[in-house]
């Protein structure tokens, strides 16, 4: 048996299941119940909460709060010096990116996510320098805007999601890197 002939099996006991139909009152993802619903196709995976505020901003966070006040200078300086020619990015703010530093949003994190590895390859230990190369790699083929080899972008995401996934940091960034793990299951 495939595996589309499993997960129809499965999407049709979850559909017809009398547990579930008798519990519509109770059930917030009405969705799932629409025949045809294939979470891992209808599901959309956003740059933004997934990679964003989720694995570049704890990644961030493990880096930034363990330097000292000349570090912070330092790579306040260096962000600002970027050329940010060729970088879909808006202009870079340094002075404000370090000042806010735990209260990020989306366009901030988006251009330390393009611009740290050539700002922290010596503000940092080796364990995170590693991993913001290797979410710096992610986060560039994730904005690819069409995918034309779906088979060839998927041999060059696996491995990255795979090694993030299982990097050896802190439980909460696990956690959040797993999150990433779901990019895997993309049709």
């Amino acid at each position: 048996m495939g595996h589309r002939q499993r997960g129809q099996d499965i999407q049709s006991l979850f559909i017809t299941s009398w547990y579930v139909r008798s519990q519509l009152k109770f059930h917030f993802a009405s969705h799932s119940l629409v025949e045809g619903f294939d979470p891992s196709k209808d599901t959309p995976i956003e740059i933004l909460h997934t990679i964003l505020l989720g694995v570049v901003k704890y990644l961030w966070h493990g880096m930034h709060t363990v330097w000292t006040a000349a570090q912070k200078t330092t790579y306040t300086h260096r962000l600002q010096a970027t050329d940010a020619t060729g970088l879909s990015i808006h202009a870079i703010r340094a002075n404000y990116i370090m000042q806010y530093a735990n209260s990020l949003i989306g366009r901030q994190l988006k251009t330390i996510v393009q611009t740290n590895v050539f700002h922290v390859y010596d503000l940092t230990d080796e364990h995170h320098f590693l991993l913001t190369k290797a979410v710096g790699v992610l986060t560039a083929l994730l904005w690819y805007p069409e995918i034309n080899n779906l088979g060839e972008y998927l041999v060059d995401a696996f491995p990255i999601v795979f090694n993030l996934a299982c990097s050896d940091c802190d439980f909460r960034m696990t956690l959040t890197l797993l999150r990433g793990m779901s990019l895997i299951f993309l049709p």
